[in-house]
């Protein structure tokens, strides 16, 4: 228990208490360092007595997901840092509900909640922000709204609470109904989605918005076939590297009314955008919309390509399902409790979520030819249109949004053993990020962020090499570990830091930020190449590699 924040816990009393009265339920404080006179104070919520709770039914793997695990965080108390981010694994994006639409902590479980002790969100968002310290980029927000006339532009005004017992969050599924009725589904594809709008009144809108657009970072158009786009470069400090994002959706009511919404509102929005539909009869309106860092033709494409004319919004769901269960089936748990496989589960979820593809398919379903728009270079291109990138398009797979410092003891371990053909793709695609700019990236996000130390990936890598995994650019690897190991950086985003002494002196001094922890990281990469002989060389007498 932690002062100031919100824990769960939950007991099975009639193992030991069944045909007994409870007549009082007593709390203590045990702390056997406590001093007289010292307050004690804490707040016990929402406290309840259960007869016969009916037991959950899990039909697959992936029912034990639960992706709000871990949001009970905030930026002065980690807990998890996460927010739960409904997608396919390794997908192109993430699609998440929003408490704070204008803020990198996209979802805070019930530190926000209103004077009802409500949970409210102010947007469903496109997302591909790897963690709230990463900063979130390339965004992109709708949100439902019942308002007969023009809705309202302020966030905190078209803000709609809702109660946890009507949230399911899971990986290939978000689904809620909010106090009013209105409910809101997301089923996802890798580079699209399919959105379940159900209304209860007669005209009903979607307003489109985007992150904290104040200096015209993002746009909206709406077109006059009914049918939407727009293109957003938000992105965090960290960002660096990230390209303009394209945005293209279509509908399945006729539009009846649309407009802009612009002035100061909620969040510092700028320019925001509204549809309306006629719900009088059909309450349910579906949303089909897709990304693009090529092109808003590229946008339509993608969803021409993963979401057919066949396809209904159980069907997407069920496609995604299916991913996350053949993912999830890697490893099968006999004896456990129902809190332990959802445990389990819900970790090895956050584990196939990342790393991200960022290629996408210009040719066919039949015929595939995957191409990206590099973010890889360590300046971009500044010339993107309103329907066009301006990055260079390459041949190719490239994956993003790790940091290696965080994953290559945990993760990269864990890919190479449980998705070996996986993790040579993925480590394929980081080293492309070498091949385009000449350098792998400490931390992806997507491009070169300047953040954690030493050059982990050359750990990472070799180890895997070393497990077996070989479906990658072995050379490329090695160059760029070599590269790391011998080179000084043109920046503080790359490489390792103090180099230009350190490889003299055999360790980081203090003039260099974080010496010490760049000192030690140097050492352990250097550790692995003399137990890793047989990928990296050979130990001399002198203790020096060949």
């Amino acid at each position: 228990m932690y002062n100031n924040q919100w824990n769960f816990k939950k007991s099975n009393i009639g193992a030991v208490a069944a045909g007994k009265t409870i007549k009082r339920i007593l709390i203590a404080y045990d702390n056997p360092n406590a001093k007289e006179g010292q307050a004690f104070k804490g707040t016990i919520d929402d406290l309840k007595i259960e007869a016969n709770p009916v037991q959950k039914k899990y039909s697959s793997l992936s029912d034990y997901v639960n992706t709000t695990r871990g949001t009970l965080s905030n930026g002065s108390f980690s807990r998890g840092n996460n927010f739960p981010a409904t997608a396919v694994p390794h997908g192109f994006n993430f699609w998440t509900p929003l408490t704070n639409a204008s803020s990198s902590w996209l979802y805070v479980y019930h530190a926000s909640n209103d004077a009802d002790n409500l949970t409210r969100l102010q947007a469903f968002g496109l997302s591909h922000e790897p963690s709230p310290w990463m900063g979130e980029r390339q965004s992109f927000q709708v949100m439902p709204n019942d308002a007969a006339g023009t809705p309202p532009i302020s966030r905190t005004t078209r803000v709609l609470p809702f109660k946890h017992s009507n949230e399911i969050a899971q990986a290939h599924y978000y689904g809620v109904e909010f106090e009013n009725g209105i409910k809101t589904e997301i089923a996802p594809t890798d580079h699209a989605a399919m959105f379940r709008f159900t209304f209860k009144g007669n005209s009903s809108n979607l307003i489109f918005d985007n992150q904290n657009d104040t200096n015209g970072s993002a746009a909206v158009t709406l077109n006059e076939d009914g049918t939407i786009q727009g293109w957003s470069d938000l992105k965090s400090g960290l960002s660096t590297g990230a390209s303009r994002m394209f945005i293209y959706a279509t509908f399945d009511k006729p539009v009846i009314s649309k407009g802009m919404l612009t002035g100061s509102g909620g969040g510092g929005a700028a320019k925001q955008a509204y549809v309306k539909f006629d719900t009088t009869n059909d309450k349910v309106v579906n949303m089909k919309i897709a990304t693009s860092l090529i092109s808003v033709e590229q946008a339509k494409k993608n969803i021409e390509m993963e979401i057919t004319a066949n396809d209904t919004f159980d069907t997407i769901k069920e496609k995604a399902q299916i991913q996350w269960d053949q993912k999830l089936g890697t490893i099968n748990i006999e004896g456990a409790t129902e809190d332990q496989l959802v445990t389990f589960y819900s970790n090895m979820y956050r584990l196939f979520l990342y790393p991200n593809s960022a290629f996408e398919n210009v040719g066919t379903v039949e015929s595939p030819e995957y191409k990206y728009a590099t973010q890889f270079p360590l300046s971009t291109c500044t010339t993107a249109t309103a329907t066009k990138a301006c990055a260079e398009i390459k041949e190719g797979k490239v994956y993003v949004n790790n940091g290696f410092w965080d994953t290559y003891r945990t993760t990269w371990p864990a890919y190479a053993l449980l998705a070996p053909s996986m993790a040579g793709e993925l480590m394929d695609g980081s080293v492309q990020h070498y091949r385009d700019g000449g350098w792998i990236a400490r931390w992806s996000s997507p491009g070169y962020a300047n953040l954690m130390v030493g050059t982990s990936s050359d750990v990472a890598f070799a180890d895997s090499f070393l497990k077996g995994v070989t479906n990658f650019d072995i050379r490329g690897a090695y160059q760029a570990a070599l590269k790391n190991a011998s080179v000084t950086p043109p920046n503080a985003n790359v490489g390792r830091k103090g180099i230009a002494n350190s490889i003299f002196h055999r360790y980081t001094n203090t003039g260099t930020g974080e010496g010490m922890s760049w000192a030690m990281d140097g050492y352990k990469r250097l550790r692995h190449c003399k137990h890793g002989e047989s990928a990296r060389g050979k130990e001399r007498p002198d203790g020096s590699i060949q």
